[in-house]
């Protein structure tokens, strides 16, 4: 693959034009679940080239799927730079300072037998069944992937990578009630489908018989599948330097300024030792790293791919984000909400009349600008005078996630990664709870 990138990109050099190949490879093992039992297995490989190329300021792209067509891919990517808009800002240079990054790469996944995917997979669906046998497992899968990516660009930058992840989840249900629970992971070792068959049948049956409660204002327990949820759609968009370009960011201009509660500090990282979006280059070729985003409640900086960095003068934080049929856009890798030292049992304990929420329904309805949401809750539990009671149902909160964020009174220790976002549950004061 490297041989062909570097032979498209010295087509491009000699025109006299800039310009990157970038790569990917990716092997992939799926094994589906439907209706309580093994119902498909999938698996295969996709490979692609993606060609930019610049000239006076604009800049052309094409990929494609197959190999022996890189010379007509570099054509088109020419072609279409001729009659491009004129806003591009230049590759990224070459650099030396490529990070090391442990756990994200697992040799065990690069040769696995689909038996194996069978056996994790059946694992799922008996946890499940164990916990109660009127529970009915009504979906799910089991995949492992391994992928190599490459970057050859006209400044110099030459980088590959291999890596590796695993995913499980199942779906569930017992009478009126669904749940469904998931784990993503970059190592087999850190998978746990015991673990995650348990605990969705454990949701389902402690949902059962749901009461109604009265609409008000009251303190809310997200646990992390609901901060991810949310804040994919809202918060990380605020603190991308594309929307705060654009003027799409409640947060443009306050860098330094208190925005978030003094007990939240969030970070970046796109080193993370065994992170779901870590990796040792972004989809640039620019070097990962750790960016401090908020530093208790104080608003530091932004997220930055190079586009972005150069409109401000600034160097890219290494968040371009890619695949080899679409060209860079800045994006997180670890959106990490720095946990506190809280358990479970001490955020209900601080709860007086309040509820706690598994997960949401609906966080792609959210704003993307200004962070406004009505949501539905999906799994949730009444907490009364320090203790979980009744499971609820029907139930919608709502507000805005720049107040939400403000209104942080205990944050705990049971950090779980569900996406780009690393959250704990967190306790917030003050949110709308419609029934």
């Amino acid at each position: 693959m490297l041989d062909v990138m570097e032979r498209g990109l010295a087509a491009l050099m000699r025109g006299g034009y800039e310009g990157e190949a970038f790569g990917m490879r990716t092997r992939f093992t799926s094994i589906r679940i439907e209706d309580g039992r093994i119902s498909g297995l999938d698996g295969g490989e996709v490979l692609g080239i993606g060609i930019r190329c610049a000239i006076s300021g604009k800049v052309g792209f094409s990929y494609t799927t197959d190999p022996q067509r890189i010379e007509g891919c570099v054509k088109e990517a020419i072609k279409l730079a001729k009659v491009a808009g004129s806003d591009f800002r230049g590759f990224p240079d070459r650099s030396s300072d490529y990070p090391s990054v442990d756990g994200i790469f697992d040799p065990d996944i690069l040769e696995f037998d689909p038996d194996r995917g069978v056996e994790y997979a059946t694992i799922l669906i008996d946890a499940a069944k164990e916990v109660d046998g009127r529970i009915d497992v009504t979906g799910g899968e089991f995949s492992v992937s391994s992928a190599s990516s490459w970057i050859v660009n006209s400044n110099g930058v030459e980088v590959c990578e291999n890596s590796t992840s695993v995913g499980a989840s199942v779906s569930v249900a017992l009478g009126e009630v669904a749940a469904w629970q998931e784990q993503e992971a970059r190592l087999l070792a850190m998978i746990d489908c015991e673990r995650i068959g348990r605990e969705v049948a454990l949701l389902a049956v402690r949902s059962q018989n749901p009461v109604k409660i009265e609409t008000g204002i009251r303190p809310v327990i997200l646990m992390p599948p609901a901060i991810s949820s949310l804040l994919s759609y809202t918060t990380i968009n605020h603190l991308l330097a594309e929307s705060v370009q654009e003027m799409r960011s409640p947060y443009r201009g306050k860098v330094g300024e208190v925005v978030m509660s003094p007990l939240l500090s969030i970070t970046d990282d796109g080193r993370l030792n065994n992170g779901v979006g870590s990796g040792i280059f972004d989809g640039e070729g620019v070097p990962t790293q750790r960016t401090v985003l908020v530093e208790e409640g104080v608003l530091k900086g932004f997220l930055y791919d190079t586009y972005t960095a150069r409109k401000d003068g600034v160097e890219s934080t290494g968040n371009a984000t890619r695949t080899f049929d679409t060209t860079p856009a800045v994006g997180p890798t670890n959106f990490i909400i720095e946990p506190g030292t809280a358990s479970g049992e001490d955020l209900i304990t601080e709860v007086q009349d309040g509820i706690l929420v598994t997960d949401l329904i609906g966080a792609h309805t959210a704003s993307r600008t200004s962070g406004e949401f009505s949501l539905l809750v999906h799994n949730g539990f009444r907490i009364e005078r320090g203790e979980m009671t009744d499971p609820i149902r029907q139930v919608m909160i709502s507000g805005s996630t720049v107040d939400l964020l403000r209104n942080v009174s205990l944050i705990g220790s049971d950090t779980r990664q569900y996406g780009a976002v690393v959250s704990p549950s967190i306790l917030f004061e003050d949110v709308q709870v419609t029934q």
